[in-house]
């Protein structure tokens, strides 16, 4: 057992020459610890550019790119450069792309007097984990806010279809503050379109904008207005269905805008997206006004030992068999591609259409680049 900085199990809780989406291999990941390092030769300059993958870097750009090419559940929020004379730590946090001085710039031979830095990154508040946890507990308050007041404009919202229809308008708009962040709508597209109209005309222009969201292109009117243009067309039916919408107050439209100004929605992992719309927001969470968060290291603990563990291993198996040439490695690798696509999680009458989408989310989350397809029940 190794105990590095209070790591406890260090090896087995880092990930040596990680491969990126873009084909490059980083020389430390702690996935935990959001944490990603750039080792380089004691006879490197770390200022200096040098070609890496077709283009000249600098290691600071090199390990960004890295970043960049990581799925979001593995991004660091700290990286550092060392040549093994000198340590740079920089914050993404603070600096996202790196571009300016470092946070730390320490030789070999001062490295403690500088621990106090290094030991920060391995604690508990700079956790994944925690951070997730925290982000959960924040977006679960905003979610409940705006709930609560859409819910207080409906007759009854616990009658069937008030309630069914109050669940549908909170995705919804939650899902417009997730695609404006995630780049699935312009920049701040859904804030200005809300920020356009006062609470009184607020409610006509949701109900356009559901409309647009599901209307292809080719099918939406030649006249459109501009402000409704800019919206892509959203498929899957999450905007189809026609729902109750009561009258918008200053109280949502402010909530709305509060949600969308004030947070990152693009940080929620899918894991934890999935818990925020966990039957969304039922009657004893809206009186709660708080979220149920489920970590992943406790998802981990149900799904390795009933698929994930084995999955793994035979793929680990295809990977290092070394009687297998190219064409036949990439041939099995095809075959286990096409087993991951036919995999049937779950084959109920009674699973909801909104448990469907959590599962689909969780597994994409955990395995990531997978995508899973689910016949409708």
């Amino acid at each position: 057992m190794q105990n590095v900085l209070g790591l406890q199990h260090a090896i087995e809780s880092t990930q040596f020459e990680h491969k990126t989406a873009g084909n490059g291999f980083i020389d430390v990941l702690c996935p935990d610890a959001r944490f990603l390092v750039e080792q380089k030769s004691s006879d490197i300059d770390l200022d200096k550019p040098e070609p890496r993958q077709g283009t000249v870097v600098t290691p600071v750009q090199q390990a960004v790119r890295y970043s960049d090419n990581l799925p979001l559940s593995l991004k660091p929020s700290k990286i550092c450069v060392c040549n093994f004379r000198r340590f740079r730590p920089y914050d993404l946090e603070a600096d996202p792309r790196a571009k300016g001085e470092p946070a730390d710039d320490f030789a070999l031979e001062d490295l403690y007097d500088h621990l106090g830095n290094l030991i920060s990154v391995f604690g508990k508040d700079n956790s994944r984990i925690m951070h997730e946890q925290h982000l959960s507990e924040h977006a679960g308050l905003l979610v409940a806010n705006l709930h609560n007041a859409l819910a207080a404009k409906y007759a009854d919202p616990d009658a069937s279809q008030s309630h069914h229809s109050l669940a549908v308008l909170t995705v919804r708009l939650v899902f417009c503050l997730y695609a404006e962040d995630a780049g699935l709508f312009k920049p701040d597209a859904f804030g200005q379109y809300i920020g356009s109209y006062d609470a009184a005309r607020l409610r006509r222009a949701v109900i356009d904008l559901f409309h647009v969201l599901n209307t292809k292109f080719e099918d939406r009117d030649q006249y459109l207005e501009d402000e409704l243009k800019a919206f892509p067309y959203v498929n899957g039916g999450l905007f189809a269905n026609p729902i109750e919408i009561p009258q918008f107050t200053d109280v949502i439209r402010d909530s709305l805008l509060a949600a969308g100004k004030g947070f990152n929605w693009r940080q929620i992992s899918p894991v934890i997206f999935g818990s925020l719309m966990e039957e969304t927001l039922s009657h004893d969470q809206r009186s709660q006004g708080g979220m149920h968060y489920t970590a992943v290291k406790n998802i981990h603990r149900v799904i390795d030992p009933l698929f994930l563990d084995g999955l793994s291993a035979e793929l680990d198996r295809i990977e290092k068999d070394q009687t297998l040439g190219d064409g036949a490695r990439s041939h099995r690798l095809r075959d286990y591609q096409d087993k991951l696509a036919g995999l049937k999680f779950l084959d109920s009458m009674h699973i909801s259409h909104t448990g469907i989408m959590q599962f689909r989310k969780m597994i994409s989350y955990i395995i990531p680049g997978m995508t899973i397809s689910l016949k409708k029940l």
